[in-house]
């Protein structure tokens, strides 16, 4: 039993005695508190308290980064959820805008048919200013295919149907200045001047379809090889110069399409442009 406690005693540092001298005095031998290696709490244990302290600071500030990416996750996913609303909300309103275009080209295309069916079944004479430039027309035409000079000829041909369209948009015009003048309604004159305009392109496309069929009827009458190509040389320009006015007058339908679909958007009652 004496010898357990003096272990217990040496492990931890206290003081021991140490058996009696021959002088029968006993020598009392002090071992501090923490010298011992069996010691835990003394110098021996502070690298190990400090090695403690630090994991503890490390362990904070892991938990304080996992809580700091929990809370950007959830900012991002609102962030995300909120782009994919205004993304939803943007094609939306995009799909609205094109339908209300479409809808108004629908219209345009509508209200041009009739038109465009009147002027394809005008007569050769009923497409021009006068009755002489659409002789001249003719003249020019079979001229071509009687071998004087084809290319000149199918030229001639177009040089005065570009002259009988530029007289007309002119005379056209002025008779809207006449209006001006006369008091009448800026915004209606420019409203009638759009659509007119556009007609005279409509009825530009009309006159070189006109003159491509008399081509055609011509040649098909000629007896020569040279006036049945001529026929058709001048036959394909003017188609060609027929599709590229009418190019031009679907651009000013949907031109027209387009400010109606914009007025329509910022007047979202009562009756609309166009109605």
């Amino acid at each position: 039993m004496a010898d357990q406690v003096t272990e217990l005693q040496q492990a931890f540092g206290a003081t021991t005695q140490t058996p009696a001298t021959s002088s029968g005095q006993s020598a009392a031998t002090e071992t501090p508190l923490g010298s011992t290696p069996g010691n835990f709490f003394g110098k021996e244990a502070a690298p190990l308290r400090a090695q403690g302290a630090a994991n503890e600071k490390i362990g904070e500030a892991i938990k304080e980064e996992g809580e700091n990416q929990v809370s950007r996750s959830v900012l991002g996913q609102e962030a995300a959820e909120k782009t994919g609303e205004t993304a939803k909300a943007n094609v939306s309103e995009l799909q609205t805008l094109n339908d209300l275009h479409q809808a108004a080209i629908n219209k345009e295309l509508e209200r041009a048919k009739p038109l465009i069916d009147a002027v394809d079944k005008y007569k050769f004479h009923e497409y021009w200013s006068d009755a002489g430039t659409g002789r001249a027309v003719l003249a020019a035409v079979a001229s071509g295919l009687l071998g004087f000079g084809t290319g000149q000829y199918h030229n001639v041909a177009k040089e005065l149907a570009d002259a009988d369209h530029a007289r007309q948009v002119s005379e056209f015009n002025a008779m809207l200045e006449r209006a001006r003048m006369a008091g009448a309604g800026v915004d209606r004159l420019m409203q009638i001047q759009e659509h007119g305009l556009n007609t005279m392109t409509l009825m530009q496309a009309a006159k070189y379809k006109a003159i491509a069929a008399e081509y055609d009827r011509l040649g098909a009458q000629a007896t020569t090889v040279e006036a049945q190509t001529a026929a058709k040389m001048g036959r394909a320009q003017f188609e060609k110069a027929a599709a590229t006015e009418m190019q031009k007058y679907y651009q000013g339908l949907r031109t027209r399409a387009a400010k109606n679909t914009s007025q329509s958007i910022h007047q979202p009652q009562g009756k609309r442009p166009g109605d």
